[in-house]
């Protein structure tokens, strides 16, 4: 037989109360309701699920056994309750974690006619994975750092890092190619400003220059967003390596001047997703928006690459769609 949920919740209030007349109480119920309830359901299981005593109500082991199996049964039935109640308000928006670049330069463009209620948070690469996996983002978007195994990748698109200094800047009207170990050195204006580790654009210009055997400076200035750092750019003499989008308005503008630099800083952004978890409707449809997205751009042309060098637009021409790993 099918217990009701009358049964099963008179049987957990009397295993947690201690008392039938405390479980009346807490459930609102009169006592002799409850041990009606009590009794019928023993009464279907042939045997008895609670002992009574002088000092209060105890479970049997079997009754035990039934008031776990219960509760089980009870916190699934709260969870169709809730997801009713979550039909009739509407969905929960999709929570994304993005990166700095993709959350400032490119997701409000991603995201325009996604049909899906959205809420961004933005941090560094590493965080962003960070919160994939402890599930406090459903969706999450990254540059340039190599996704981790326990979350899926899927590639949205390339962009680049440029070197940037101010108007002032004794390399602003520079045409030879800055290297790398002139790039690390201090100038008469100031020093390379880095961001916080963890980030995508600090690893791409470590790993580039850990390819030449090159490390940054331990003490180089370090500040926690792009727009800081150009700011820095533009006031304080220092130069520093930024994502082209980023520093687009400001090179349009001449406050800031693009110095070419004899290192190869493209990047991948990636969209990352949680491994073997079920998805919510809502992010399946973001997921699927985003990959016709995607499909537009990449026969349009790769509207993510490098405007300035064509070269490399060429060689990265066709991997710019959603799904490549």
């Amino acid at each position: 037989m099918r217990p009701t949920t009358a049964q099963l919740e008179a049987l957990v209030a009397v295993a947690r109360t201690g008392s039938i007349s405390a479980a009346a109480q807490e459930l609102g119920l009169a006592q002799p309701t409850v041990s009606a309830t009590l009794t019928r359901l023993e009464r279907s299981a042939g045997t008895a699920l609670l002992r009574r005593e002088r000092s209060g109500t105890r479970l049997t082991a079997h009754g035990e056994r039934i008031r776990d199996l219960a509760q089980e049964a009870l916190t699934a039935l709260d969870g169709v309750g809730a997801a009713l109640e979550g039909l009739r308000a509407g969905p929960a928006p999709v929570r994304i974690a993005a990166s700095y670049t993709v959350a400032e330069q490119l997701l409000p463009v991603w995201l325009t006619g996604v049909g899906v209620g959205t809420q961004v948070e933005v941090c560094n690469s590493q965080a962003v994975q960070d919160r994939i996996l402890r599930g406090r983002a459903e969706v999450g978007f990254i540059e340039g750092a190599g996704a981790g195994e326990q979350v899926e990748s899927r590639l949205m698109g390339r962009d680049e890092l440029v070197l940037v200094v101010g108007a002032g800047h004794p390399w602003a009207l520079r045409r030879r190619p800055v290297d790398a170990e002139e790039l690390l050195r201090p100038t008469s204006r100031g020093a390379l400003v880095l961001r916080e580790k963890g980030s995508g654009a600090r690893e791409v210009l470590e790993e580039a220059l850990g390819r030449l055997g090159l490390t940054v400076p331990e003490d180089a200035p370090v500040l926690g967003s792009t727009w800081a750092i150009l700011t820095a750019v533009r006031h304080s003499g220092a130069h520093a390596v930024v994502p082209r989008a980023a520093a687009e308005a400001l090179v349009a503008a001449g406050t800031v001047h693009l110095v070419p630099v004899d290192l190869d800083l493209r990047r991948r952004l990636l969209l990352v997703l949680p491994r073997a978890r079920r998805r919510r409707p809502e992010v399946d449809r973001l997921l699927a928006h985003l990959t016709a997205l995607a499909r537009s751009r990449a026969q349009a042309g790769p509207a993510l690459e490098n405007r300035a060098a064509p070269a490399r637009v060429a060689a990265a021409r066709g991997s710019g769609a959603l799904g490549e790993p």
